[in-house]
């Protein structure tokens, strides 16, 4: 049941920061190549850069023995 719940919280997640991604883009502030759409209105490679950055959070996070060790660097 946990992990339904948390698959769905990611996924809304994903969905909502790649809108973001794209509306940003689309007004200029960030690159336009997040902004194009697929024939099925899915800003794909603002998607694709979310789940990405998820990817190495999570990563990081997992790796890590405190938060200070994940994100020192930045």
């Amino acid at each position: 049941m946990a992990s339904g719940v948390a698959f769905g919280t990611a996924m809304a997640g994903t969905y909502a920061a790649s809108r973001m991604f794209y509306s940003m883009a689309d007004d200029g502030i960030l690159p336009r190549r997040l902004a194009p759409l697929d024939r099925n209105q899915v800003p794909r490679v603002a998607v694709i850069s979310v789940s990405s950055v998820a990817v190495v959070v999570v990563l990081a996070w997992t790796f890590a023995t405190n938060i200070v060790d994940a994100f020192g660097a930045i």
